[in-house]
């Protein structure tokens, strides 16, 4: 909601900044310049085209890469779990969204039960009960992501 800075009018700048090129005024540029930018397209918008296309890909939603650790990361009931090869990511993937739907068309009772046999509290939603017991069940199928196997590139992250 800044108002756009005309860069024709040198009188202003002259009087902003004065004649000098210093560190402060080019910066103060930059600033002006910077806050006049407005984005072309809601940041709705551009999500939802970036899932969009996500979706062309194949690649499930709760399946992420992030460039700078050069990671997937798959979201399994409120944990983030890595994976440096996409192969095994969409693997796993695949198989946690099976098992949601599984979850999902099962009564609180027998997810309660599957809880309680594993020493955990029940939970009140049945949200809250599908996403223990993925957890629980990712937890016992050991999949090979970076954090529960602590291997990386074949070299122990940490002694088990």
């Amino acid at each position: 909601m800044v108002p756009a800075i005309s860069l024709r009018d040198v009188q202003s700048w002259h009087r902003g900044c004065g004649n000098g090129m210093i560190i402060g005024n080019v910066g103060m540029v930059v600033l002006s310049v910077l806050a006049s930018v407005r984005p072309t397209a809601a940041w709705k918008e551009v999500e939802a085209m970036a899932i969009e296309q996500q979706e062309m890909l194949g690649i499930p939603a709760q399946l992420k890469y992030h460039g700078g650790w050069k990671k997937w990361r798959l979201e399994v009931g409120e944990t983030t779990h890595s994976f440096l090869d996409k192969t095994q990511a969409l693997q796993v993937s695949k198989w946690v969204g099976e098992c949601m739907v599984r979850l999902e068309s099962s009564s609180n009772h027998s997810l309660t039960a599957e809880l309680k046999e594993a020493g955990l509290k029940a939970k009140r939603s049945k949200q809250d009960l599908v996403k223990a017991v993925l957890r629980l069940r990712y937890k016992a199928a050991s999949h090979p992501c970076i954090c529960c196997t602590g291997v990386k590139a074949g070299i122990p992250l940490y002694k088990p």
